[in-house]
């Protein structure tokens, strides 16, 4: 299985300036939540069937249409100036970068009214802008000291920290297939289950205790997943509702109304409560932690 490493397009690299995060929060104070919330998830959704898909045509692809929608005309000027290599290799977008501006969008944008950002070219060009400056920001001052210092003498242990900074967007950027995190997950239960004291039915207890057995929820979730890895890019770009699901109509009459009403309670969250959530988050890292998702 092919492996990407993560080599971002830097605001840096471009126009000769660091960014900061008060650049980026401020345009996201314009901005309404959930407008704002619900396009950087269909960004996302384009991003992860190609990570998904693992197809270097489709890469591009997937690059070039979000470049052409996204980032305006001096932005276009500069990479064509400065960035050397292919889309496929040196991406301007990718899914660390959506989920941290996700993130700060949740915390920061307006609950209500603001500026719909993909309404117009120039507002979605401002949001581009604010991507490309995240990539500039994953390693904190002191990781960059600390990188630095490190490489000047290198050891083991260093280099498990370096390893340790950059785990994250790697992971993120190169999530595992479908069907291997479903048996990575089911020798996971296995494992939890050989260090319980007395005999337990997983699948059944499970069922007791969120009226969703462990069967239906494996089932409905690879029909989730489905929904997306179904389908090409083309459609979700033709009809970007395709993107979004209705909790109280996307599983029909194949799953009782219960227990998908139970599903969706252990999958979904509402986006005030996921505001709650994030401004309220622990000590890790706020650019390496995206358990909240």
């Amino acid at each position: 299985m092919p492996y990407r490493p993560a080599v971002f397009v830097t605001w840096k690299e471009l126009f000769d300036e660091l960014p900061n995060h008060e650049e980026i929060w401020s345009f996201l104070r314009t901005c309404n939540r959930q407008n704002t919330a619900v396009l950087l998830a269909r960004m996302a959704t384009h991003l992860y069937i190609d990570r998904f898909r693992r197809d270097s045509n489709q890469t591009i692809q997937t690059q070039n249409y979000l470049i052409v929608n996204f980032l305006d005309k001096e932005v276009l000027r500069r990479m064509e100036e400065r960035i050397q290599g292919s889309v496929e290799y040196r991406l301007a977008f990718h899914l660390q970068q959506i989920l941290t501006v996700l993130k700060w969008t949740i915390v920061h944008s307006m609950p209500a009214g603001g500026i719909d950002p993909g309404a117009t070219q120039e507002t979605r060009c401002s949001l581009g802008r604010c991507l490309l400056k995240t990539n500039d920001l994953f390693l904190s001052k002191k990781m960059q000291s600390e990188i630095t210092a490190d490489r000047r003498s290198p050891s083991a242990k260093k280099f498990m920290r370096l390893q340790l900074f950059l785990g994250i967007g790697n992971e993120i950027n190169n999530p595992p297939m479908v069907t291997n995190a479903a048996i990575r997950n089911a020798t996971i239960f296995e494992e939890i289950i050989k260090n319980i004291p007395v005999p337990i039915d997983l699948n059944s207890k499970l069922g007791e205790t969120t009226g969703v057995t462990l069967d239906t929820y494996l089932d409905v979730t690879v029909g989730v997943l489905a929904n997306y890895m179904g389908r090409s890019q083309e459609e979700f770009v033709k009809d970007p509702a395709r993107a979004i699901i209705d909790p109280t109509k996307f599983l029909g009459s194949k799953l009782p109304a219960e227990s998908a009403q139970k599903f969706w309670e252990m999958e979904s969250i509402a986006i005030d409560e996921l505001a709650v959530v994030l401004a309220c988050e622990g000590p890790i890292e706020s650019r390496q932690d995206f358990t909240s998702f």
